[in-house]
């Protein structure tokens, strides 16, 4: 019985041994993806935005979730490149807070909660909490001019959901009309360049007391929209008059 336990011993021993010759340590070949501005690698899962009329302007906070559809492998690097639209004929977001987590390992229970999510096994090599962007010209969907930003990454090890998550803060004065009324877009047709639809697009319209809600081109259920696999073919266009 003794010389038994001695050879399940020798033997879990060896194995622990062949274990560690093989583990995964120490510096690794790192194959460069290049740079990812090919928005039908991406799923848009969610997209919760919500509009806060006030007086001068409307304030704007819109989260989005988006999981990878290419699987990448250990040690992949490379930069996701992101574009946030400015139609000519609105102001221009003011305020501009852009906070992005790329690259996160997410459940699907996460998603609608807006959870924080602890990032695992990536890295980033610009963490600061707001991301610098940069004003750049190419025509897409009849937009000319974009807000860019750029997120570098390095995969340690691949999750079931890969993905990213963005967060858009910012103030966009209204554009006055002769009969007094104020406008504001919310653009949603860029929605149609991700992969399929969107899962999942929840608005929620907030107004200040000074402020009436005149009309609206999307239909609202009590100042919101729930909706679920679209593909929006226009944009959010919301009219007020305020209130003296």
């Amino acid at each position: 019985m003794k010389s038994l336990l001695l050879v399940v011993a020798f033997l879990l021993v060896s194995y622990w041994a062949s274990d560690i010759r093989t583990a995964d340590f120490g510096p690794k070949p790192i194959k460069d993806t290049g740079l990812w501005n090919d928005p039908s690698k991406f799923i848009l899962l969610y997209n919760s935005v919500h509009i806060k009329l006030n007086k001068e302007d409307a304030h704007i906070k819109a989260c989005f979730f988006f999981e990878c559809t290419y699987r990448f492998d250990y040690w992949n690097k490379g930069k996701l490149e992101w574009a946030w639209p400015l139609p000519s004929k609105y102001p221009r977001p003011e305020q501009l807070k852009i906070i992005s987590d790329t690259f996160v390992f997410f459940s699907e229970f996460d998603v609608a909660k807006e959870v924080e999510i602890n990032p695992c096994f990536f890295y980033i090599n610009d963490n600061r909490k707001f991301k610098p962007y940069k004003l750049e010209s190419f025509t897409q969907l009849d937009i000319y001019q974009w807000y860019v930003f750029q997120d570098d990454f390095l995969i340690f090890m691949p999750g079931p959901i890969l993905g990213a998550r963005i967060r858009i803060d910012y103030h966009q004065k209204y554009k006055w009309n002769k009969d007094g009324t104020g406008s504001m877009l919310y653009v949603l047709r860029t929605g149609s360049l991700w992969a399929g639809s969107i899962r999942q697009l929840n608005i929620n319209i907030e107004k200040s007391e000074n402020i009436e809600l005149v009309r609206c081109n999307w239909k609202l259920i009590k100042n919101k929209i729930h909706l679920t696999n679209i593909e929006p073919k226009k944009d959010l266009l919301i009219t007020i008059r305020r209130k003296f």
